[in-house]
């Protein structure tokens, strides 16, 4: 069962069919699996809320594209949401948590921008 948070940033972001999402996600799988394992370690270990394991690919892919949000926000082709600022802080801070680089930082947020970009892609052309 999907838990409520990824249920609202999916559909939020108009990704409501369920099959869909699952079909695109699991192709996404098969080539990033490393990449989302990144990320996942990352994220994940500095969350203290319980995150159930077989959800752990919806909960990264929801933070990709809440990246991917943030960036259309940021460049200007989205416009700003009043917990904009917030909603980027959180994810800077979380993916920020034992990086001592700026290239570190930015190689995960590019992980989890070109994650968010090629599921809209599957998403998009599986119907």
């Amino acid at each position: 069962m999907e838990s409520l948070r990824q249920q609202t940033v999916l559909n939020r972001m108009g990704y409501s069919d369920r099959e869909r999402v699952r079909r695109a996600l699991d192709l996404l799988l098969t080539n990033r699996r490393h990449e989302f394992r990144e990320l996942a370690i990352t994220i994940v270990k500095g969350i203290t809320i319980p995150i159930p394991w077989e959800e752990w690919d919806e909960f990264i892919l929801s933070i990709c594209l809440e990246v991917y949000d943030s960036f259309d926000v940021w460049t200007g082709k989205k416009e700003i949401e009043a917990n904009s600022d917030l909603k980027t802080l959180i994810i800077l801070r979380q993916l920020a948590k034992g990086r001592i680089t700026m290239m570190q930082l930015t190689h995960l947020l590019n992980i989890a921008y070109y994650i968010a970009s090629e599921f809209k892609v599957i998403y998009r052309h599986s119907r």
